[in-house]
């Protein structure tokens, strides 16, 4: 089974998009989902291409006319905005980024992980183990000869 990844050529380079509402935001966060700007080629054991979206936070970002990641990051901050446009814009915005996640979350079912995993660890995601200890920890030691007396009991 052979994967390829296809670019669709973007058209928002030159003309970035403002949204002044999120009823605006939301329609153009719907549009990447249904017509996100990277896919893959999937192709089976009969020959039989199937084209399956590939959903990331810089495409996120660059089909809403953002430069970069971090613009879509930058919207958690306007969560408390006294502007009530603004705050429901940055949970539309959270909310299509936990969508971006829940794909990296899905894909780490397939045998193609290494990818997801480095994007959750960007997300705040850890893979160590927490371990608590109670109770007391001793530390000692005895010495002993081959003859199980005390080490301080040998003379020379």
């Amino acid at each position: 089974m052979a994967n390829i990844i296809k670019t669709k050529r973007p058209t928002f380079f030159l003309t970035p998009k403002k949204f002044k509402t999120a009823a605006e935001l939301e329609v153009a966060i719907q549009n990447y989902i249904e017509n996100p700007i990277n896919v893959k080629i999937v192709v089976d054991e009969k020959g039989v291409e199937t084209e399956v979206p590939i959903y990331t936070i810089t495409g996120l970002a660059l089909s809403l006319g953002y430069a970069d990641r971090m613009s879509i990051y930058d919207w958690k901050y306007k969560i408390n905005d006294e502007n009530e446009e603004n705050r429901k814009m940055a949970e539309l915005m959270i909310k299509a980024s936990k969508f971006v996640e829940s794909n990296y979350e899905s894909n780490l079912q397939t045998n193609h992980a290494t990818g997801s995993i480095f994007a959750l660890k960007n997300m705040g995601w850890k893979d160590n183990q927490d371990h608590n200890h109670t109770g007391n920890i001793v530390v000692g030691y005895e010495y002993k000869n081959k003859d199980t007396q005390d080490f301080d009991q040998l003379e020379d």
